[in-house]
């Protein structure tokens, strides 16, 4: 009995963490998708990626607490000894379910950083868009297109003497 638990808890899991792959790479897709945007403003389609790209952290959230829930439950199986340990540091990459449930859990860290390294990256060219913005509002641009255009420098070299 206690072993066909395991094994479902493990199906689980490795359901759960396949889900996550799967949000965390369409979000990649969004948040590319939002950073092309950048170079040919859509405001009706930025809004829309801005939606879908929130329900789908949503949803991440919501794998997550549960994924988090599994793996606790997976540690009720295990000596008390091993709480707190790493998942690798528990699992046995030998057996088939467990090799399995380490690597979709790879994975999922894998893309969870790429994930939070996009947001990241696109928040600050959001903000430096933003900040171009309000430099071409403030008049800024218009300052530097009404100074005097410098001319050409001319020196002038000194007489030859023979």
């Amino acid at each position: 009995m206690e072993d066909e638990t395991w094994i479902k808890t493990h199906e689980r899991l490795q359901g759960i963490l396949k889900k996550e792959i799967a949000l965390n790479r369409e979000l990649l897709g969004v948040l590319h998708e939002q950073e092309n945007l950048l170079f040919a403003p859509n405001m009706f389609m930025a809004q829309k990626l801005t939606l879908h790209s929130n329900q789908l952290t949503c949803q991440l959230r919501k794998e997550s607490r549960e994924r988090k829930k599994i793996l606790c439950h997976l540690f009720d199986f295990l000596p008390k000894a091993l709480l707190g340990r790493p998942l690798q540091d528990v699992l046995d990459p030998c057996i088939d379910i467990e090799a399995e449930t380490l690597m979709l859990y790879e994975q999922v860290k894998m893309l969870s950083y790429k994930t939070y390294k996009c947001r990241l990256e696109s928040q600050i060219s959001d903000q430096a868009v933003s900040n171009a913005n309000a430099m071409k509002m403030n008049g800024f641009e218009k300052v530097n297109s009404n100074e005097k255009k410098r001319g050409a420098l001319i020196t002038l070299d000194a007489p030859h003497q023979d």
